[in-house]
């Protein structure tokens, strides 16, 4: 598991990488959120500021970190090994995304302005970024900017963190559905 999880999370920040969903039973919104509440304080944080920053030196020991929290969370939820690596990628998704929505809220930046704007959410398509076409990508820039978020009157960071969350959207949505 850990080589296939260092596998991911370089992919994740190298390239942006897309995963597929796996067929797998529904979760309970605690089982879901297991991660969430057993990570260590500041690891959400800490993802986040290494995965705007690119620092895959950073990343390595979160991941680690992540990865015994997930451990810890197979043993209650009794997640399956199939599940566990889409598990695993949900996490990876939506602790950096949830840290990097508290920090743009502190800036003044709404992420709901960010989901409207690019179709993320339940129900939505969630679909990312470097899935669109020209006119579709032009469409979600345009509707960013609309919603008053450009990057012409962001700060490099937050341009940075906006552009990190909407990465991590719509992979999370789809780990999500996977777990659904």
């Amino acid at each position: 598991m850990r080589r296939e999880c260092v596998k991911r999370i370089f992919l994740a920040i190298a390239a942006l990488a897309t995963f597929g969903p796996a067929d797998v039973m529904a979760r309970s919104q605690a089982q879901l959120d297991c991660a969430m509440q057993r990570a260590p304080a500041g690891l959400a944080d800490n993802l986040a500021a290494g995965m705007v920053a690119g620092d895959r030196a950073r990343l390595s020991p979160l991941q680690q970190q992540l990865e015994r929290v997930v451990r810890q969370c197979l043993r209650i939820t009794r997640l399956t090994d199939r599940e566990a690596e889409v598990y695993y990628d949900y996490a990876l998704t939506r602790l950096p995304r949830e840290a990097l929505s508290r920090q743009l809220a502190r800036a003044g930046i709404a992420t709901a302005r960010i989901d409207a704007a690019m179709g993320f959410g339940p129900g939505r398509p969630n679909q990312a970024m470097r899935d669109m076409d020209e006119a579709e990508g032009a469409r979600a820039a345009a509707a960013l900017v609309a919603s008053g978020i450009d990057e012409k009157h962001l700060s490099p960071v937050n341009w940075r963190k906006v552009m990190s969350y909407i990465d991590l959207t719509p992979r999370m949505y789809r780990y999500l559905q996977a777990l659904n």
